[in-house]
């Protein structure tokens, strides 16, 4: 992710296609894939707030999620607002 951030500017857009992992126990199409990629691959599938702590730690903001009819989500991120520091006179 931060190598995407190098690349980008303040009005730059990442999104992300990816399946996110809803709460709570009831059944989800992310939730059967993202047991199927724990056993097969050691991987994980994330919720919502993982994607924002990866997001935050390269620098982005979830800026909105879209679901889609055929199950993943669009998600799309900016580049976090840096404060600049005050100009001395």
């Amino acid at each position: 992710m931060k190598n995407n951030t190098g690349a980008m500017n303040t009005n730059s857009r990442l999104w992300i296609i990816e399946y996110i992992i809803e709460p709570g126990p009831g059944f989800s199409v992310a939730k059967l894939l993202d047991l199927e990629v724990l056993v097969m691959g050691g991987d994980c599938g994330r919720t919502i707030d993982e994607y924002k702590a990866l997001l935050g730690a390269a620098g982005l903001a979830l800026s909105r999620t879209i679901p889609t009819k055929i199950g993943p989500a669009m998600m799309e991120c900016i580049m976090e607002k840096i404060e600049k520091p005050e100009e001395f006179p």
